[in-house]
């Protein structure tokens, strides 16, 4: 288990930039009655981990200026997804099961 030092703020947000994190790291998911906002923006990050899918209020994902080439498709499990940045990452396609995050607002997929 990666240890984080971070909790989420008292609106439910974590801020993970710039941590040279490899993976999300386990203690994030300790957080799923919380956690409404994550920035993973700036790490070393490869691909999103089915886990994801247990962040059922995540509202707001940053996982822009990484290295990530894959999602896991249970990322379609955040149904109250509203901004989503993967800009700047190793993206070949957009995952399809971002299609079932149907309160998808702003997705920002910049190379």
């Amino acid at each position: 288990m990666e240890n984080i030092d971070e909790t989420p703020d008292d609106e439910g947000r974590m801020n993970l930039r710039f941590g040279l994190f490899e993976r999300i790291p386990d203690g994030v998911f300790t957080f799923v009655d919380t956690l409404t906002s994550l920035d993973l923006s700036n790490n070393r990050l490869t691909e999103i981990s089915p886990e994801i899918s247990s962040l059922a209020l995540l509202r707001e994902l940053n996982i822009s200026h990484n290295f990530i080439n894959k999602f896991d498709e249970r990322i379609g499990s955040c149904i109250r997804l509203r901004f989503l940045d993967i800009s700047h990452n190793r993206l070949l396609y957009i995952p399809e099961a971002l299609f079932k995050c149907t309160m998808l607002e702003s997705l920002n997929h910049a190379s």
